[in-house]
């Protein structure tokens, strides 16, 4: 596999595909302040939201979350993932929002040269 960085980070040209799962526990893991919480919340056994942070930290070469007393704080690297991780489906969102609005202007104008070809009868 082809490292994106030189300088040996997990990054890889293919490992770099982050699922809604993934970003959903670790949110969720922000949201609710502890590994557990967010497993409770869930609904899933605390090892496996602890694997998927693990693989998520693995991939991005960084700790994203610090283990405190009061529970699990994002690190400068984990805020740096949620932040890009929100603009991007603020994009997403934005984007299907601009599809549907076309698609809706597109009916009207077919609807509209529709109605000058086949007049009602």
């Amino acid at each position: 596999m082809l490292d994106v960085w030189s300088r040996g980070s997990n990054i890889s040209a293919t490992s770099w595909d982050l699922d809604g799962r993934i970003l959903q526990y670790f949110f969720t893991v922000i949201a609710e302040g502890s590994i557990r919480g967010a497993a409770e919340r869930l609904n899933v056994a605390a090892s496996a939201v602890n694997r998927q942070i693990g693989d998520l930290e693995y991939r991005c070469g960084h700790k994203l979350l610090e283990c405190k007393p009061r529970g699990g704080i994002p690190t400068t690297a984990g805020r740096a993932l949620a932040d890009f991780a929100r603009i991007q489906h603020e994009d997403s969102e934005r984007l299907l929002n601009y599809f549907c609005i076309l698609h809706r202007q597109h009916e009207r104008s077919c609807a509209s040269a529709a109605r000058k070809v086949w007049p009602r009868i």
